[in-house]
């Protein structure tokens, strides 16, 4: 009994029913830590990647603007990655909520990152319309 009150603490609260643990619940939990702990070497190795990236982004004069983002991002899968590890071990509800922090972080900033890729994207393709517009006859420029 005192070796399972070491994994009654680490489960969350929903799990605990009186003095024992309520087997369907303990499934759902194992099934979070399973699919989290599959994920975490991606999740390192895209951190790595990104890192790469960014480091090898730095060495242009314009790709300085962006490498600290694929370096931040890298370094926060990294982060989750450990996160994922840890939970793994320790079955914490408390690293799982850190974790999914992590996680959430880099959506975010991704989706934030497309959202401003866009946006330039768009900004790009009108001025490339109003210059366009602006040139009468393209073709005798050229011939």
């Amino acid at each position: 009994m005192k070796s399972n009150n070491s994994n009654f603490e680490s489960l969350p609260k929903a799990q605990k029913v009186g003095s024992t643990l309520d087997v369907e619940q303990i499934t759902w939990w194992d099934k979070i830590v399973d699919s989290v702990s599959k994920s975490k070497s991606w999740m390192k190795f895209l951190g790595i990647v990104m890192i790469i990236v960014g480091a090898l982004s730095a060495i242009t004069i314009i790709g300085i603007l962006w490498a600290w983002l694929y370096i931040w991002l890298g370094i926060i899968l990294l982060q989750a990655s450990a996160m994922a590890n840890e939970l793994y071990s320790n079955g914490s509800q408390k690293v799982l909520v850190e974790y999914q922090r992590k996680i959430s972080t880099f959506f975010q900033i991704v989706g934030i990152w497309t959202l401003v890729s866009i946006l330039i994207a768009i900004i790009f393709i009108i001025l490339a319309a109003i210059i366009g517009i602006q040139i009468p006859d393209f073709n005798n420029y050229f011939y």
